[in-house]
């Protein structure tokens, strides 16, 4: 789980979108149940396919690899969590100021989870590869 904040957020994470005409949140969600064209086009660094590969590793030894995952996403859930009154704390104090910076704050904290998420994810993959004929 990564919490984001598409009425606020400016911008969407690079990987989170296949065509550069979904790049933002208003077109993004336009287009959530009429995708474009390419959209699912295979593309190693977007998440839907990061993702659909780590999920097709834990796959082949299940019992093995899932507990291991499962606790590095809820470690990882769980600091997010912790900070996330925070954060929306910070965002309301900067939107009574300038809801302009609020939204570039907003839009910054979605965007270093989301590359967080993706790396950790990434980096799984490569464990898990480099493990799997051993």
């Amino acid at each position: 789980f990564v919490p984001w904040y598409p009425i606020g957020m400016k911008r969407l994470p690079s990987g989170f979108f296949n065509t550069s005409r979904a790049a933002n949140p208003a077109a993004a969600l336009k287009h959530h149940f009429d995708p474009l064209s390419g959209e699912f086009d295979y593309n190693s660094q977007a998440a839907f396919w990061i993702f659909n590969d780590l999920e097709n590793l834990i796959d082949i030894h299940y019992y093995k690899r899932a507990p291991e995952v499962i606790s590095l996403w809820k470690s990882f859930e769980e600091q997010e969590f912790a900070m996330q009154k925070k954060v929306e704390s910070t965002a309301l104090q900067l939107w009574k100021g300038n809801p302009d910076q609020a939204r570039e704050y907003i839009t910054q904290y979605t965007i270093s989870l989301s590359d967080r998420v993706l790396d950790t994810a990434k980096k799984l993959i490569q464990d898990m590869k480099s493990r799997f004929y051993h």
